[in-house]
């Protein structure tokens, strides 16, 4: 059996929408170790139950590998999610799903099964992807479905860290389903993503509300195309403050990262201000964001449509103290607090299991 597991996807906001300008759906992310996400993948013919959102995803994964030109999926394939995972949070893990579902195919569908045996230590995909017969970014893209429109859970996938999509022009490409794309489309955007290792030392606070009605698929699409009618002004002062986020992360100043993350999500936001009705999305969220900020947390924001809200904190002990604070003033028990260090990109083991 492969074990693949991976982290969450935050996302600090698109620069443009615009179709046809530059930079149009560029931006920056993070991928964080917690929530993680952990799938088996087997060279079986066991079909998951299907049971809740992530078997069924799995299942169409498959089914349409099975039709695509751009897989060669084996007579014998199976996948399962091993971990609770929650979609439609912006955390990302509708494209991480896909990835590991695909880069578990794509191990399994070579020789690697007999040139890695059986063993309880942990591979990069990321030390992987120069091989000739590894898993590159392309290749990822390709099989599966993803990274059409925002590239940043698919780069992160493969290599996490701190990641800045410059997006790309392409008036053809189809901008339904989130980061999914057609696999059959011959109009694929080009891929330019670059990341920094994030410092160990700082430490991500996730609050996630327990708020109903999320955005995605058809809802999603036309709230982006309602938002894109006139082109950003301010994307070239985003692309320069996602700069100095890589620049600082890279030099471990703190404040100059948070500094300029700030100014970032004030901009982002600011594109989807009219259209979800203020610079967050919803009374849970706005609460969220102001728990985060009084605890001492700095470059608070929405991750994505929500609702997930981050804060940074320079070390473990602020973020523990810090959540800390927000657990004791949540308005709803159910409300979840995470601390989290940044993920490196997905791995995978084999096991005899």
């Amino acid at each position: 059996m492969l074990e693949v597991r991976t982290g969450s996807r935050l996302h600090f906001g698109l620069m443009e929408l615009g179709e046809g300008q530059p930079l149009r759906f560029g931006g920056l992310g993070l991928m964080t170790q917690h929530p993680a996400l952990m799938v088996h993948c087997d060279l079986t013919d066991q079909i998951p139950s299907a049971s809740d959102e992530a078997d069924r995803r799995v299942v169409d994964l498959i089914a349409r590998f099975r039709t695509s030109a751009t897989a060669q999926v084996p007579t014998r394939f199976s996948a399962k999610v091993a971990s609770p995972i929650r979609f439609h949070c912006g955390l990302g893990f509708g494209t991480q799903l896909a990835c590991a579902v695909s880069a578990g195919l794509m191990i399994n569908g070579n020789d690697w099964s007999e040139r890695f045996p059986a063993t309880d230590g942990w591979n990069s995909f990321a030390a992987d992807s120069a091989r000739s017969d590894g898993v590159t970014l392309q290749r990822l893209a390709q099989i599966s479905g993803r990274g059409k429109r925002s590239a940043i859970g698919l780069h992160g996938f493969l290599f996490g860290g701190l990641i800045l999509d410059r997006g790309h022009v392409s008036q053809s490409c189809n901008t339904s389903g989130g980061d999914r794309s057609d696999s059959t489309d011959r109009h694929r955007r080009s891929i330019a993503t670059e990341h920094v290792a994030f410092p160990k030392s700082w430490q991500i606070v996730l609050i996630i509300p327990n708020q109903s009605q999320p955005i995605y698929g058809q809802t999603e699409l036309e709230l982006i195309q309602a938002a894109s009618r006139s082109p950003n002004r301010e994307r070239e002062r985003m692309l320069a403050l996602a700069q100095q986020c890589l620049a600082s992360a890279r030099a471990i100043d703190f404040l100059g990262y948070v500094g300029a993350l700030e100014l970032y999500t004030q901009l982002a936001a600011s594109l989807f201000q009219e259209v979800q009705g203020g610079t967050f999305r919803g009374h849970s969220i706005e609460l969220a964001v102001q728990l985060a900020r009084r605890s001492g947390l700095r470059a608070v924001g929405q991750s994505s449509w929500g609702p997930v809200v981050f804060g940074f904190a320079e070390d473990q002990r602020s973020a523990t103290e810090c959540a800390d604070r927000i657990t004791r003033d949540l308005p709803d028990p159910t409300w979840e607090v995470i601390v989290t260090g940044s993920a490196r990109g997905a791995q995978w083991r084999k096991t005899l299991e």
